[in-house]
């Protein structure tokens, strides 16, 4: 989808209503450095969808609907990534779940520089 912009640094999406990122989405976009995701509609995040972004070291998640991350997400993203996540449903003020599961969170932090 974006990958005519190879060189881009930085992609903001925010306040876009978004509720899914598909598979590929991302593709072609090895240089980029920061990706706005803030204040949309995502539910869940496929492990896969930042294959090939190298480069990233910036990820804004935060205001969205995500209540659970799966363990390989950050599988494909460089050792040092400052991410913000936060979760929020207005209707239902349900935020991020913290549990058991998320444990793989914490270890990722230590040995790859999650902040």
């Amino acid at each position: 989808m974006f990958s005519p912009l190879n060189i881009c640094r930085t992609l903001s999406l925010n306040h876009n209503f978004i509720s899914l990122i598909e598979d590929g989405t991302f593709n072609g976009l090895g240089m980029l450095f920061t990706l706005h995701l803030q204040d949309n509609l995502i539910t869940e995040l496929n492990p896969t969808i930042f294959f090939g972004l190298i480069s990233l070291r910036k990820l804004f998640l935060h205001k969205n609907q995500i209540t659970t991350l799966e363990r390989d997400l950050l599988k494909d993203v460089p050792m040092y990534l400052s991410m913000s996540i936060s979760s929020y449903k207005q209707d239902a003020k349900e935020y991020l779940v913290c549990d058991p599961n998320l444990c793989w969170l914490k270890n990722d932090e230590k040995t790859r520089k999650v902040m």
